[in-house]
């Protein structure tokens, strides 16, 4: 199964039931390296917000939640604490919680498992106890019947406590469908890259939205490796680190490397290679060009300079296209509006969304080029009123 496809139509309204279906059919299968693909293409695309909302509608409740359940736990995607960040951010616990009131059997024993892997963090268990959910839980388990939901009832409940005491967690025998009791110490949130100023909203949210990374010399390459690996912020550093020796050993292994050495302007593999490793220089349009090539996707660079729209690697046939926006001097990604947008779009997706996205990245572009020019206006009014002066000992 083609798991990035499967997730792609997931996004799609005209598909999204029949993708959560085959969704939640394979994530009681996976296991290893393919469960911890799953858990990044399903976060990296943006998915988890429609896996939540998917939790309103009754044909996909039940599918949505073995898959938001099972890969809340750690037994079966081992990057589990990324998507329980992600769906503390989304209030998506909120949403869970109201389901271990259903009287649907199986329903009730999937929210119970997703609410067993997901109570790791203190405001869980508080909001549990303010809406009744400890007199929930233990009437569940009172009640004759499913052995599945009072092993799940239970393992809630003592979730819950540990998590109000801060105690070590005692791990019950393995079930489904969520395959382990989770860590209960809750992790902490991991900073996330912070949306550079825009105007007041005035309506529906922008196909894009401008997301700042770091302002030095490594912008091009942390931003790539932000919208193509789901890389966090802490990470950033050193993956786009190794982008500039992908692209070094890029040109040491190409057939054509004299060829790229002329583009480059330098004179042997070596001297690029020391330089681009170098992180006081900038990457640039060479540099693009192998990153579109490492991840076989099509770079689209929204320029404030020409307010035109470059694009790279589309020779290559890719399948997945990511925006930045470069303002002369520097790089900053472009992704999708919602709180864990979408960085990475199917290069064949719907005209109408490639037409909003490109009008998106041209508009950030044409503010961004306003605000700077602005900016040198009224440095230079400063400067002709003599409002910069000299301080002694200073020059």
């Amino acid at each position: 199964m083609d798991i990035e496809r499967v997730v792609s139509e997931l996004l799609d309204e005209a598909t999204q039931q029949h993708a959560v279906a085959q969704l939640a059919a394979l994530v009681d299968e996976v296991e290893g390296a393919s469960a911890v693909q799953l858990g990044r293409t399903i976060r990296d695309f943006g998915a988890l917000p429609e896996l939540l909302n998917m939790l309103q509608w009754p044909l996909t409740r039940q599918p949505a939640l073995r898959v938001i359940g099972n890969l809340a736990s750690e037994a079966v995607d081992r990057n589990a604490r990324l998507t329980k960040e992600m769906i503390y951010e989304l209030k998506g616990f909120e949403r869970i919680l109201p389901l271990i009131w259903e009287d649907d059997e199986l329903i009730l024993v999937y929210a119970l498992g997703a609410i067993q892997n997901l109570c790791t963090y203190p405001e869980y268990a508080q909001l549990m106890q303010k809406n009744g959910a400890r007199e929930r839980l233990q009437a569940l388990i009172a009640l004759p019947g499913s052995r599945q939901r009072q092993h799940f009832a239970r393992g809630c409940l003592n979730n819950m406590q540990v998590v109000i005491e801060m105690k070590e967690p005692a791990v019950p025998p393995d079930g489904v469908p969520s395959r382990k009791l989770e860590e209960q110490h809750p992790p902490p949130v991991a900073p996330w890259p912070r949306p550079a100023p825009s105007p007041p909203s005035t309506g529906k949210p922008r196909a894009l939205q401008r997301y700042s990374v770091a302002p030095d010399n490594s912008c091009l390459f942390t931003s790539c490796a932000l919208l193509c690996e789901a890389a966090r912020e802490s990470e950033l550093a050193e993956r786009g680190y190794r982008l500039r020796v992908m692209c070094a050993d890029s040109i040491a292994q190409a057939p054509d490397a004299d060829h790229w050495l002329v583009l480059l302007g330098v004179k042997s593999v070596e001297e690029y290679a020391s330089w681009i490793q170098d992180e006081r220089h900038w990457g640039g349009e060479s540099e693009i060009v192998m990153i579109a090539k490492h991840y076989q996707v099509e770079v689209v660079v929204a320029s404030c300079e020409s307010l035109r729209l470059l694009r790279y690697g589309v020779k290559n046939r890719p399948k997945w296209v990511i925006y930045l926006l470069y303002t002369g001097q520097h790089y900053d990604p472009l992704i999708g509006p919602s709180p864990y947008g979408v960085r990475r779009f199917p290069v064949n997706d719907d005209p109408e969304k490639i037409q909003a996205r490109e009008e998106a990245a041209i508009q950030i572009a044409t503010e961004q080029r306003e605000t700077a020019e602005k900016e040198r206006a009224a440095r230079e009014q400063l400067i002709e009123a003599g409002a910069f002066t000299s301080i002694p000992g200073y020059v």
